[in-house]
This record gives C-alpha cells, sequence and structure tokens, in this order.
C-alpha cells in the first residue's frame, strides 16, 4: 500500500467530536477519503487546523486493508495554501464550484493497487487555483474568462475537446472567420450551411470556437493577456461538461453562486 500521499482537500465532513474525513485529489487526478483524527482542531489546547479546501497537503497514511476505502491518516502538513481566496466571497465561490465539480469527475484511487492515473486533472485544478489566488495578490481578478479557461483546460484533458477544423455535420473544412454554430449533442461546430436554429448556439459558436483555440495554445499563466466578451459562455461550458458526463445542473451546490 501507498503510504505517502499528497493531494488537494476536494471536501471535508465533521465527523465525531474533533475529527474530519476528508475527499483528497492525489497528484495521479484520482481521489481518495481519508479520516483525520482530530482534524478539526480544538481540544484542550486550542489547536488550529490546516484542513481548509482548496489547501494542498502531504499526508502520512496509516497501514490500511484491502478493501477498506477510508484511509486513516498519521501525520499531515501542508503544502500550499491559500491567503487570498477565502478573504473574498466570490473568489471562494469559484474555489467550491472548481471543487465540487472535479470530485465529481475525478475517478477514485486504490493505493494498494496504483495504476495509470489522470494526471491531467490535477494539473488542471491545481493551476487553476493558483492563479485564481494570484490574481487576487495583483488585484486583477479574470472573473468570466478566468472559469472559462478552466473549464476549456478540464475539456482538453478529459478527452472530450469539440474539433474546430471541420463541421461536425457534413465534414467540410471551416476556415477562419467562418460563422459557426456550437452543437453540444454533436460535440462540435457546424458551418451555417447545415444547422438549423433548433439545438445550436449562432450568437455563441464564433466565440467558442475561437476561445477553444487559446485554450488549446495558451499557457495557464499567459491567461492574463487575454479577454472575453460574453458572459454566458462559461453557463455554455459547463452544460456541455455536464451533457458529456451525464450530470445534472441541479446536482450542483455551488454553480448558482458562479454562473
Amino acid at each position: 500500500m501507498q503510504r505517502k500521499i499528497e493531494g488537494l482537500l476536494l471536501s471535508k465532513t465533521p465527523y465525531q467530536e474533533r475529527h474530519l474525513i476528508g475527499t483528497l485529489l492525489l497528484r495521479s487526478g484520482k481521489k481518495v477519503s481519508v479520516l483525520f483524527h482530530g482534524g478539526r482542531g480544538g481540544g484542550k489546547k486550542k489547536k488550529s487546523s490546516i484542513l481548509e479546501l482548496g489547501f494542498m497537503l502531504k499526508i502520512d497514511l496509516q497501514q490500511n486493508r484491502r478493501g477498506n476505502e477510508l484511509y486513516i491518516a498519521k501525520e499531515w502538513n501542508a503544502l500550499w495554501m491559500h491567503q487570498q481566496i477565502r478573504l473574498q466571497h466570490k473568489a471562494f465561490y469559484r474555489l467550491c464550484f472548481y471543487l465540487e465539480l472535479i470530485r465529481k469527475i475525478a475517478p477514485e484511487d486504490n493505493l494498494h493497487e496504483p495504476v495509470e492515473g489522470h494526471e491531467g486533472i490535477f494539473r488542471v485544478i491545481s493551476n487553476a487555483l493558483f492563479q485564481l489566488e494570484k490574481s487576487l495578490l495583483e488585484k486583477d481578478d479574470h472573473g468570466v474568462y478566468g472559469i472559462s479557461f478552466f473549464l476549456g483546460k478540464l475539456i482538453l484533458e478529459l478527452g472530450i475537446f469539440p474539433s474546430g477544423n471541420q463541421c461536425c455535420l457534413c465534414e467540410i473544412s471551416l476556415e477562419k472567420g467562418q460563422p459557426v454554430h456550437f452543437i453540444p449533442d454533436q460535440g462540435g461546430f457546424s458551418c451555417a450551411a447545415c444547422v438549423n436554429s433548433e439545438g445550436s448556439l449562432p450568437e455563441l459558436g464564433s466565440q467558442l470556437k475561437h476561445l477553444f483555440e487559446l485554450v488549446w495554445s495558451t499557457k495557464s499563466t499567459d491567461i492574463a493577456d487575454i479577454s472575453l466578451e460574453n458572459p454566458g459562455i462559461p453557463k455554455v461550458l459547463f452544460q456541455y461538461l455536464c451533457y458529456q458526463f451525464q450530470m445534472e445542473e441541479r446536482e450542483f451546490k455551488s454553480v448558482s453562486m458562479v454562473l
């Protein structure tokens, strides 16, 4: 069994008086559930807790029996902690939305039998949280584009990135600057000649295609150089993700506070 792990805290649930059960996203892009004895802090010595949402933790685990999906933390330390996100409610709502989405998408890990991971998922969320914290420090919140860029990168890493090279209906090449329609249930873009009004998003098609091109070619560190006009794009990207993974928007507690 793997005894030393590192991961982002996606969620936490109080257990008894002073304990916590946390869900962590490991560097492998998979998640595990860990019991932290005394993780809520307090007690006679009034200990503080470093188990906060979005913190990156290094954990030593106790030996666990095969088949038991709840691991027990022996020791833990913080590798990275955000300071600004927790102080600004809009940024904290965005943090909660990011973590809730990742928790629903990431597969469970089995530390007894390590297998190929989904490192891209971890890379996307860790970069998103780092850039969010950095933007707040620099007083340059990226707002709509920051959310869109995160969702776009996640779509890319999950292998459901829509192709913008050819029409998803007639397969003719789509030229740069050509008006296009985004058709979520076809997973791509179509030319204006093929599509009817039903099920298409003509007012967003060209902007979405441009965004996906930027996501494909732009590093997370270069996000400050890009802007996004239409505030409805993050909602469309989220709905596309939900459609692809058969999730319902109503399942998410944080979405109404962000989109």
